[in-house]
């Protein structure tokens, strides 16, 4: 079965998707081209499980998306293409302090699946990243306290065909960063101490979850 839609969300973001669909083995392959994406329709999922508020920001997500159910039973998810953000901002809570932002945030040819899993991309590219970190009067680390507390769960045993000690396989060719600023401030202490970093900017390469592979 064939597939073809295409969506416009507040005038601006343009969600087209083609692709096909196949039932009987379970068989999905999409080509996706989103658009100018307004972040803020992500808030009701992350309200539940994150401290913070999202102000701005648009995403653009370019690629091709496949989901099939595999021999074993389960289902195995492939995505290969390019993520773009810009014009990002988040706020910490009801205190709505700024927390992180940036002015363009790019992951290059990502490739990523799972079972098992694997993620890859050439490249992430940051402009303008600009991060908050403070340290209230307690000594507590802003960004520790984003996650919100829930009820004891009990624990789910391992499933029987998980392997222990699976090394994750993450591999990054290089990241970026340019113009970046850093904001600090620590309130535990008197008096209070604030500093920024301006101009930050680098690139590191060859980042790998391999143990045998040294960044550079």
């Amino acid at each position: 079965t064939e597939l073809a839609l295409a969506v416009r969300l507040n005038k601006s973001a343009a969600l087209k998707t083609t692709g096909s669909l196949q039932l009987t083995p379970l068989d999905i392959r999409l080509a996706l081209d989103w658009a100018n994406l307004p972040l803020a329709v992500a808030q009701p999922y992350l309200a539940d499980h994150l401290d913070i508020l999202i102000g701005e920001g648009r995403a653009s997500l370019k690629g091709r998306a496949n989901y099939s159910r595999l021999e074993n039973g389960k289902g195995g998810f492939v995505f290969q293409g390019d993520l773009q953000s810009d014009k990002f901002a988040c706020l910490q809570g009801k205190q709505a302090d700024k927390l992180l932002s940036w002015n363009t945030f790019q992951v290059k040819k990502i490739d990523v699946s799972t079972n098992p899993f694997r993620f890859s991309a050439k490249e992430i590219l940051a402009d303008k990243p600009v991060v908050k970190i403070s340290v209230d009067n307690n000594g507590v680390l802003n960004f520790s306290k984003l996650a919100r507390k829930k009820d004891a769960e009990p624990e789910t045993p391992p499933s029987p065909d998980k392997k222990d000690g699976q090394q994750l396989d993450i591999e990054i060719g290089k990241v970026s960063l340019s113009n970046g600023v850093l904001f600090f401030s620590d309130s535990s202490i008197e008096p209070r101490f604030d500093t920024a970093v301006n101009g930050i900017k680098g690139h590191v390469s060859g980042l790998s979850s391999r143990k045998d592979v040294r960044a550079t």
